[in-house]
């Protein structure tokens, strides 16, 4: 049994948005969490809760494949399908403007299921024989909020889809059955790799990144928890539309 890479965590990039002057909740949603012996759990939605709120949602989990395999979970991003028995499995939906579909997870000789969605691209399905999927690329927030180094801009971090300085909501990668088959790399954008040898690695924190799809026979068979979201807000330092002292 193996399972699908998690979708990243839906990502809108909007500008010439009304900030209010009074104070507001803002919400950065967690990370889904492993299908441990089951589907992956969906992400929890980010929300800037302004009088009209802006609702980032959160990724869909991954499918699972035990005996009767499982498609992924809708979500900002949709999670991979899992490698299984039976009919291809395809992968959850994203949400327009936020996010992509999942790949598909099959099952030739080896189990090998599909990338979760990323935020630019969606996950790529698995390939006969051995070929887990990678995860789809997130995307760049760099036009609005400007090119490295940012505070907020992340660090590259070991057995994730690279974060490219201001790449956010890549998906997670696909994962394989055996240690012979080939894994899948998570996306551009903090996306956690599926796993050659027991648990797979979670999305970045803060990067809105889908975690890795949990390995099959002979591994720990648990996947990677979901990268938690962000929300980055950016006022002009002088001028008419200037509010000194509320945002940073």
């Amino acid at each position: 049994s193996t399972g699908g890479g998690g979708g990243a965590g839906g990502l809108k990039l909007l500008s010439c948005q009304t900030i209010p002057t009074s104070p507001i909740t803002v919400t950065v949603g967690g990370g889904g969490t492993p299908g441990n012996g089951g589907r992956g759990g969906n992400g929890i939605s980010s929300v800037f809760a302004s009088s009209s709120p802006i609702t980032s949602t959160g990724g869909g989990g991954g499918g699972y494949a035990n005996g009767a395999a499982s498609p992924g979970n809708p979500g900002g991003s949709g999670g991979g399908g899992s490698g299984g028995p039976c009919a291809p499995h395809l992968g959850g939906t994203g949400i327009p403007g936020q996010g992509n579909a999942g790949g598909i997870g099959i099952f030739p000789c080896q189990r090998v299921s599909g990338g979760g969605g990323g935020s630019s691209s969606v996950g790529t399905n698995a390939t006969a024989p051995i070929n887990a999927g990678p995860g789809g690329n997130g995307s760049s927030v760099a036009p609005i909020f400007g090119l490295a180094p940012q505070p907020f801009y992340l660090s590259n971090v070991p057995n994730s889809g690279a974060t490219a300085c201001g790449v956010f909501a890549g998906g997670g990668g696909g994962g394989i059955s055996t240690c012979d088959s080939t894994f899948g790399l998570g996306g551009l954008g903090g996306g956690g790799n599926s796993s050659v040898t027991g648990a797979s690695i979670a999305g970045v924190i803060n990067s809105g990144g889908g975690g890795g799809g949990a390995k099959g026979a002979g591994g720990c068979r648990i996947g990677g928890t979901g990268g938690s979201g962000i929300v980055v807000v950016k006022q002009e330092s002088a001028g008419a539309y200037q509010a000194s002292g509320m945002w940073n």
